[in-house]
Formats: structure tokens, sequence, C-alpha cells
């Protein structure tokens, strides 16, 4: 034990900040004319005769006193927290631990005392001897969870049974060093892991039961629904002739034939028709890990890829198709890595930022033979597919001093379109055009493109559209109108040919919304979400959170049907997630 030194050393400090003891020359102790033990305290005296023992409230003579360990006479506290114990299940925990001792008022155990504690003059804290001890601890306590499982442990009377193997070890060390160990007051085993994966699986359970409760009232409902549904198949066999009797005409402009209540029951008839493609696996980005589940099996991915740190932490996941076939673009704090739909890390394409980054690559896109991503601590980065060490910041000029630079994506006509702070861009970057800049009326907090529409949402919560085949010509119209909180997401759903936008902004809820219609759909939550992305026949969402995915068949918006714990999972919080159907049917 190294004693604290903080000159002069003051007997009247014992007992206050876990000060416990102080070894005081007599030059400084006789500083005073005289000095009386304080009431609390009691101090052993050694110089030229033998050591002495000196009750509180008496007098020590200055004769032949070469120094003085004065000491607190009353019970004192230790407190330790021991982490990273492994329980016999695997699970981390920790144990806070709280012993009661008292120094030993007898010449023996004083004298033991002086020689462990004390090299120098100065002040013992209970600090000290916690520290002294804190391997003892660490052995003991350890020994004993390795003995037991998570469950055992974290319950209130597994203290009582680790306090018996605490004291008998620590008992004899403590001693030895002049110090009695009074009684072990508390042990408390945590396990916050293990405690969040038992909350999950109580929620689980909960949404499997309600799952269930569901499906019973669907089932008694048949019945009495079985009218409302011909109407709707009556509807629908009407818009199977007027498309038979105008063809070419785009699906919504068929559906706005019909009147406002009619067209909500085709767009949920539509909606629940067989998808073209169905869900192959979600993916997720947590920590180093890119991880693939399977729709219908949420408590384990069937797949999970630790990518390579080269490039930093994982920030991002997006499809991209080369050459006909699909491609994984994860992002991550200095680069991207190029990863099939199997988990073969193909290629790693790294950058020397300017500065020291926070975030990440937010989105990344493949054109024709080059790689573009952007970063918005960074701007827009690009890459030949053959070199992936070999990069370039583009575009500069038009993303310098933005606050935010994000979502990049290509569409089929070879152009590139990405938000700078108030701004969408388009960019042709094999034409050698400048790109095409639209201001928006606040920050582009997300974006995304439909076969004719970019859609973009804004921080104020609005929701706008304007023509991606003329993107410099007309006015945004309103999707949304301000709702005052962020759109953080947005996703294109175009199956059976009625494009959708899915939309996130933070509440309970997403919402699906027929683009120049006033019909939406809310898939609602049992919690805040943040993000959500859709497919043909599943929509997932990420909570506020983002420890969880949710899933909802494309048809049943009530409740989620599936829920994905990746945080308990992986011990890291979500990134980013995309669905991976068994076809693409949507813009790379």
């Amino acid at each position: 034990m190294n004693p604290t030194t903080n000159p002069p050393l003051d007997p009247s400090l014992i007992g206050t900040a876990n000060r416990v003891a102080a070894l005081i020359p007599a030059e400084q102790a006789f500083a005073r004319k005289r000095i009386t033990v304080p009431i609390h305290c009691a101090a052993l005296v050694t110089g030229d005769s033998a050591a002495r023992l000196i009750r509180a409230g008496e007098e020590i003579p200055r004769e032949g006193v070469r120094e003085l360990l004065l000491f607190a006479t009353g019970p004192m506290r230790l407190t330790a927290r021991i982490e990273s114990l492994a329980a016999s299940d695997g699970w981390e925990c920790q144990a806070d631990i709280e012993l009661e001792a008292a120094i030993i008022a007898e010449k023996p155990e004083l004298l033991a005392l002086r020689r462990a504690a004390f090299s120098a003059p100065g002040y013992l804290t209970s600090d000290q001897i916690v520290t002294c001890v804190r391997q003892l601890l660490l052995s003991a306590v350890g020994n004993f969870a390795r003995k037991s499982a998570a469950a055992d442990l974290v319950r209130a009377d597994a203290g009582s049974a680790a306090a018996e193997t605490v004291l008998s070890v620590l008992q004899p060390e403590l001693f030895a060093i002049g110090i009695s160990l009074i009684r072990v007051a508390r042990i408390e085993f945590r396990s916050p892991a293990f405690q969040a994966d038992q909350r999950d699986r109580q929620r689980d359970t909960q949404l499997k039961r309600h799952a269930e409760t569901d499906a019973q009232i669907r089932e008694s409902l048949t019945a009495v629904r079985r009218k409302q549904i011909a109407g709707v198949e009556e509807l629908l066999q009407r818009l199977a002739a007027l498309s038979r009797e105008n063809p070419g005409m785009p699906m919504p402009d068929l559906v706005k034939m019909f009147d406002a209540d009619q067209r909500g029951d085709l767009y949920r008839g539509l909606l629940a028709t067989q998808p073209a493609t169905r869900t192959a696996s979600i993916l997720a980005v947590a920590g180093q890990d890119l991880l693939w589940f399977a729709p219908d099996r949420p408590n384990e991915p069937i797949r999970r890829v630790a990518l390579p740190p080269e490039a930093g932490p994982l920030r991002s996941v997006r499809m991209a198709c080369t050459n006909g076939a699909k491609t994984l673009l994860v992002g991550a704090a200095r680069g991207v890595h190029r990863v099939s739909p199997s988990g073969e890390v193909l290629s790693t394409f790294t950058f020397d930022p300017p500065r020291p980054v926070r975030g990440g690559v937010n989105a990344a896109t493949i054109i024709a033979d080059r790689l573009f991503a952007t970063h918005s601590e960074v701007g827009l980065i690009a890459w030949s597919l053959a070199a992936d060490d070999k990069f370039e910041f583009t575009l500069p000029g038009e993303t310098a001093n933005a606050r935010t630079i994000r979502d990049i994506q290509a569409d089929p006509d070879g152009r590139l379109w990405f938000a700078v702070a108030d701004s969408v861009l388009a960019w042709n970057p094999t034409d050698g055009s400048p790109p095409i800049r639209r201001r928006l009326p606040g920050t582009v907090e997300c974006l995304t493109l439909t076969e004719s529409f970019v859609v973009a949402g804004l921080d104020d919560g609005r929701v706008l559209h304007w023509s991606r085949i003329a993107p410099d010509r007309g006015e945004a119209r309103t999707l949304r109108p301000p709702t005052g909180d962020a759109v953080h997401s947005l996703g294109v759903l175009a199956a059976s040919g009625v494009p959708r936008i899915l939309i996130a902004d933070g509440r309970p809820m997403v919402d699906l919304v027929v683009i120049d219609d006033a019909h939406r759909i809310e898939f609602r939550a049992p919690e805040a979400v943040r993000w959500a992305w859709v497919a043909e026949d599943v929509i997932v969402a990420a909570n506020e959170r983002r420890d969880r995915l949710f899933l909802w068949p494309i048809a049943a918006p009530d409740e989620p049907a599936a829920s994905f714990p990746v945080g308990r999972l992986t011990g890291h919080t979500l990134q980013d997630a995309a669905v991976l159907a068994a076809t693409s049917t949507t813009i790379a």
C-alpha cells in the first residue's frame, strides 16, 4: 500500500474522505505545544522506548517520540466493484461488494499495519486497503460466479452465499496486516447483458402472446368479413377490366378512376396480393458484424460474418448490382466492404480521411466500373472497382462545409443522387456535365428514388417529391406536410404498380403512403421507430434504441409479427439494415 501525503498531516482529518489512519512524524505532530488524541481515534506512539497505545482524549507526551500512528477506532466501510466475471453459462457479470472492517487497536496488530501500509509518512485510505486485497476479492467472487448460472447470481439471495466465501478468504489476509473484517455487508451480482436478454425474452413472449390472440380474433371475424372481402374482390375485378380497356395506362391512374372509399379498399387489396418476390433474408449491421436473419427465425442469425477491421467500425449496408449480380456494400468509418450475398468479402475499399472522423460511410453505390460513397465528415468519395486502394474526393466544391452528405444512390439512367445539407444533387459522372442542384426548404435527412420520382424527407417532417426524369423542372410537391419530427428514413414499395413511400420519423409506427393520393397505412410498433425498410412481402423497422428489428407482413399492419433482438445477440447497437429479396425489383 502506498499512503497519500497531503502535508501538513492533520489529525482532525482522520475519519474524513475515507482516511482511516495517518503516520505522522514527531516534528510535524508536535508543531503545536500539545496534542490530544481525537475522540474517534487512538494512537500508537513509537520512539526511544517501547511502543505505547494511547486512547482517545489522552495527551501524547513529546519526550522520546519519533512518530505516531493515528487511526480511527470505529468501523470503516470498504467498497469494491469487480467486473468481467464469467457465470457458468458464459454470461458476463459484475459484483458490487461492501465490507465492514476496523483497525485492530492492539500493539502487535498496529505494528503489523505500520509495516504493511506505510513506507513513508502520509494518510491511509479505505480505497488503498481495497486495492491491497482486490486480487483476493477477484479470485473469491470469480470462483463463486463460475459455479453459478447468471440467473442464480442476479437473484437477491446470491450475495449471502457469496459472502461466506469472501469472508473466509479475506479475514486471514486482513488480520495479517492489522485489520479485522467484521462482516460482509453486501454482495450484489449484476449482469446487464443477461438482464437485458431476460427483458427481451419477456417482451418477445408478450409479442407472441399478442400475435396469438390477434390470430384468434381474426379467425373469429373471418365469417363476418366475408361480404367486405367479396366487395374488394369485385373492385379488383373491375380494376382488371379497366386495365384491359386502357392498355398502357399506369396503375395509379386506373385506381384514381374510383371514388375515395373504393380507392382505399383497392390499395389494401392490391397490397394483399401475392408478391412477385419474397424476402430471402434481413441484413443487420452491428459492431463489426454483418448478420443475416431469416424472416421466420428471429432469435438467431442464419449467418454472421465479422468484416475486416482495416476500414474501421461499420456504419451502413446497401445493395448494388454489378454485371447483373447483386452485391452488398457495407460502409465503415474509413471505407467500404464489398460483400457477396452469401457473405464472402470480395474487396475492401479504403480512404485516408483528412482529419479524424467519428462517423462513417452512410451509403454507397456502383455505376459502371466505379464505387461512390457519401460520408458527412468527408464528402463524396470514389474508387475504381479495379483498384480498391486508390480513392479520390470528388465534387469538393459542391460538398465543402456541408453539415450532412448522405444517401447516395444510382438510377437506371446512370445518374448519381445524393443529399448535401439543404439540397439534392443529380450528377452523371461519365459525361462531364456539372451536377444539377435542387435546394429545399430544410435539411435533407433522407432520400430515395422511385421509377418516376425523387423523394426527400426533411428535418421538419416534410416529405417532398419531384420528377426524376426532369430533375431541374417543376416544383417539388408535398407528399406530407411539416410535422415537427425529422424524417429518419424513406423506402419505396412499387408492388402491383402503385408506388408507395415508407416513412419513419421516431413515432411508434411507420406510414406507407401512396404517392399523389391521400391513402396511407400505419404499421404500428410497440415503441418508437427510427428507421424502416420495405419489400414486397414485409416491412422491417429498427426501434429508436437501435437494439432490435420489428417485422410486419405487408398485409398485417396492426402489430409486428416478429422481433429480432440484434442488441442482445451482438452486444452492439444496430447501425443499419436491409432487406434482401430472392430476386431484386428495386433500383440499385
